[in-house]
């Protein structure tokens, strides 16, 4: 059954407060302290994280999403969320629409998906899109008001296009082998352009062009670059970066909660490495500054 993005986020907040799943489940457990700042937020702001994800035949998809939501409401971890959104099997309408809706009153957005992908392009239930389609529906909820800050995670083949801007069409996937079932997170180009709305070279443009307009700062991370294809560890790990970062928050979480965004992002590549053979990539506006601030909440 599809709800109505409402009725998701309602359901969803009682039913883990209901369940005990996550202490703390009031209104105080989130942005403790005003002038908060890390990762995925805005100076004392409303933080809204967005958490899609489309199988498409990728078994760790729905492990994605649903490891990305706990751990993003764990209130002893607390990165800080107001709100989480999500949805494992999402169509374009869905996504643009959830995203808009999410983002409408956010002073900061995190914008996460898990899925198969190509150069400048993502697969949904439906059809392929392009992060120009997902901006557009956050500008014109907002009236052209920009994020304070936006946080972009894409865990998808290619998904360094985001990062680094176009690069030559790759027309098929490289099958990624190992000592388990590993499928590569990559659809065809020529298959997934032949159903996008959006085939000209702007749906293939770097994040980076939206600074002013959709957001003022950004950090934008990829799950491998331009040039790789990204893996699936199946329905017990999900997705090798997405694995990765979900343990590298956790550990540091207890270990060190001075870990820069630099230091979890050189992390969770190492890790990526190791279990995927991909290697992720990011950029940040402006980089210097957001590199170098902590990742978890910090006065």
């Amino acid at each position: 059954m599809v709800l109505n993005i409402s009725a998701r986020r309602r359901l969803g907040f009682i039913s883990i407060c209901v369940a005990g799943a996550v202490a703390g489940c009031g209104a105080s457990s989130k942005i403790a302290t005003a002038g908060a700042k890390g990762l995925g937020h805005s100076a004392g702001g409303r933080n809204v994280a967005v958490l899609m994800g489309s199988p498409n035949g990728l078994p760790g998809v729905p492990t994605d999403i649903r490891e990305l939501d706990v751990l993003f409401r764990n209130t002893q971890i607390d990165l800080g969320f107001d709100e989480v959104v999500k949805d494992d099997t999402a169509t374009t309408a869905e996504i643009f629409a959830d995203t808009a809706e999410a983002a409408s009153d956010a002073d900061s957005l995190f914008w996460y998906f898990s899925g198969h992908g190509n150069t400048g392009i993502m697969l949904a239930e439906d059809r392929s899109f392009s992060f120009a389609e997902v901006a557009s529906a956050v500008m014109a909820a907002r009236n052209n008001r920009p994020l304070e800050r936006l946080v972009v995670m894409i865990d998808s083949c290619y998904s360094g296009s985001f990062v680094d801007g176009r690069t030559p069409i790759i027309p098929s996937a490289k099958v990624i082998s190992g000592p388990e079932t590993v499928r590569s997170k990559c659809v065809p180009m020529s298959g997934a352009m032949t159903n996008s709305m959006t085939t000209s070279e702007d749906a293939m443009a770097e994040i980076g062009k939206y600074q002013g307009t959709l957001f003022t700062q950004a950090f934008v991370m990829a799950s491998s670059t331009k040039n790789e294809t990204s893996a699936d560890l199946g329905e017990e790990r999900g997705g090798a970066f997405t694995w990765a970062l979900r343990g590298v928050i956790d550990q540091a979480s207890v270990s060190n909660r001075e870990a820069t965004i630099l230091q979890i992002s050189e992390r969770t590549r190492g890790d990526t490495e190791d279990v995927g053979g991909h290697t992720p990539v990011w950029r940040a506006f402006p980089s210097a500054q957001i590199l170098a601030e902590k990742f978890f909440l910090y006065e």
